[in-house]
């Protein structure tokens, strides 16, 4: 993986390589499932690559770490607003590099008006066929809790 600058904070730089160590510091990459909530606040991005750019050679970063899978939430809340839920089109309302996996042509995303998910990796049993309720009886969640897989949570950002 070639070095790449993601943001300025204070006159420190933080690369890639930075994002990677501190991941595999906490232990990240030792799971079968990492859900990732995220905020990128990490101070300003680099400028001298495009936003699509930064976002995935974070996302890049994060397969590094060689998780089966990884699921970012991907909550739109439509169904709370009266709006229509389109699985392919509705925006993530949990930030920009949420929303950019949600686009990714690999990504999987469960249809749920209110609170849906998005996935990368193997494990697709965990957003597809789920139940109706978000939190409820065969959700995302309630899979997850009762998987024998290891899973981990990240918050990722302040």
């Amino acid at each position: 993986m070639e070095k790449e600058i993601l943001f300025h904070n204070n006159n420190k730089v933080f690369t890639n390589i930075d994002l990677l160590n501190s991941l595999r510091s906490i232990k990240a990459d030792e799971c079968d499932i990492l859900y990732i909530h995220t905020s990128l606040n990490f101070g300003a991005p680099n400028t001298n690559i495009k936003k699509n750019e930064l976002l995935q050679c974070i996302v890049d970063t994060i397969l590094e770490l060689k998780v089966a899978t990884i699921i970012f939430p991907t909550y739109t809340f439509s169904f709370c607003n009266g709006e229509d839920f389109d699985i392919n089109s509705s925006k993530t309302s949990m930030g920009l590099l949420n929303d950019y996996v949600r686009k990714m042509p690999n990504s999987i995303r469960s249809v749920d008006p209110l609170m849906s998910n998005v996935l990368l990796g193997e494990h697709t049993e965990f957003v597809k066929n789920i139940g109706k309720n978000s939190i409820g009886l065969n959700s995302t969640f309630d899979l997850l809790h009762k998987t024998k897989l290891k899973v981990k949570f990240l918050f990722f950002g302040p």
